[in-house]
């Protein structure tokens, strides 16, 4: 007798680890594209929890302009503008979020000239993407609530009579990539 593979064995040894080499590489490639899935979805996260603690405390510092207007200027679905002294300094500025295609924007204005306004010609306006990949939804990015707000009664009607409101709520909600399946 000879020692040794015969053909068959061969084959069916370099079939076997094939497959095991397969297995594996395809394993490696969904977790690779699980990180990335993951990381960035921490990523918007963040990203979003951290804008929605700044539009809460911005909006609990709401207060008439320094030209005495109310202190809510524009209530919409998807734009809402106030104003609040978001900054040390003495001056209330005008702050204006609004959805630009898949884009929360940020505008704020501080008051200059002589007399005051909150004009962009005159005044220091800064503006700012605060968040990307805003999906669109059904859900209003902003709804407003009257004084008999319980939690569960439905917001106001659009447009909004803005000295009737008491309450805002923001959803937020974001899509890294709307054409793929969260």
């Amino acid at each position: 007798m000879r020692a040794g593979f015969t053909l068959l064995e061969v084959v069916i040894a370099v079939a076997i680890v094939a497959i095991v080499g397969a297995v594996l590489f395809l394993l490696q490639s969904n977790f690779f594209s699980l990180n990335t899935f993951l990381q960035e979805s921490l990523s918007i996260e963040r990203d979003a929890g951290s804008l929605m603690r700044d539009i809460v405390s911005q909006l609990r510092a709401v207060s008439p302009s320094d030209l005495g207007g109310y202190p809510i200027e524009v209530a919409g679905s998807s734009t809402l503008a106030f104003y609040a002294n978001i900054d040390a300094d003495p001056a209330i500025e005008r702050v204006h979020y609004f959805l630009v295609g898949s884009a929360l924007r940020r505008s704020t204005i501080k008051p200059a000239g002589s007399p005051l306004t909150y004009a962009t010609t005159t005044a220091a306006e800064t503006l700012s993407t605060v968040l990307t990949d805003v999906a669109a939804t059904a859900t209003p990015l902003f709804s407003y609530y009257d004084a008999s707000y319980a939690g569960t009664t439905t917001p106001l009607t659009q447009p909004v009579m803005i000295a009737a409101v008491q309450h805002i709520r923001v959803s937020i909600t974001v899509d890294k990539n709307p054409f793929q399946l969260p």
